[in-house]
């Protein structure tokens, strides 16, 4: 993979505004940087996130 550029934090979020909900999470799982980068508050203002589970059986 490819090193990221080095930009400012508000560069990054500006980058990622312009993506959908799912868009945002589909980058979120590519590596932690990015990760850390989506999971920005300012990134969710306004989103409902809804959390789901599935119990495994053991």
């Amino acid at each position: 993979m490819e090193k990221l550029p080095q930009l400012p934090l508000e560069v990054w979020i500006t980058i990622f505004s312009y993506l959908s909900n799912e868009d945002k999470n589909r980058v979120r799982t590519c590596c932690r940087f990015l990760q850390r980068l989506i999971d920005h508050p300012a990134l969710w203002r306004g989103s409902t996130v809804v959390l789901t589970f599935t119990a495994v059986e053991l």
